[in-house]
């Protein structure tokens, strides 16, 4: 079956489309980067992040908000991916970052021998 042939307008305005979802996209991101490093500088954020192809156990990645507390203490907050979303730091730092702020966290202790990354990595195979 054929598709009959677009017009120039119609080339034109489909263009047009691509270009301002194109432009929105990096507003939502450029937004999102703006508004995790104001709650990162805020609460003394870090982040850790777990590529999909890292893991089986979370096939669409997984960020960690975190922040010290104590020598051996550390807080918390995760944001998961869906499986078929693609893996992006930015989306992922924004929404660990922003349950951090809305108190979604919990606190966990590590191992006194251990960095952060290292306990985490240990903790989230």
């Amino acid at each position: 079956m054929t598709h009959p042939k677009r017009t120039p307008e119609e080339m034109q305005a489909l263009a047009n489309k691509k270009r301002q979802a194109r432009e929105h996209e990096l507003r939502v991101k450029q937004n999102m980067k703006a508004n995790k490093v104001a709650i990162q500088l805020n609460l003394g954020l870090k982040f850790w992040h777990k590529k999909p192809e890292d893991a089986n156990m979370f096939p669409g990645g997984m960020t960690v908000a975190y922040r010290p507390v104590l020598k051996d203490v550390i807080e918390v907050s995760t944001a998961l991916l869906h499986k078929d979303d693609v893996f992006c730091r930015y989306k992922g730092s924004f929404y660990a970052a922003d349950n951090f702020a809305n108190g979604k966290v919990i606190q966990l202790r590590k191992p006194k021998d251990m960095s952060v990354p290292e306990f985490l990595e240990t903790l989230f195979l």
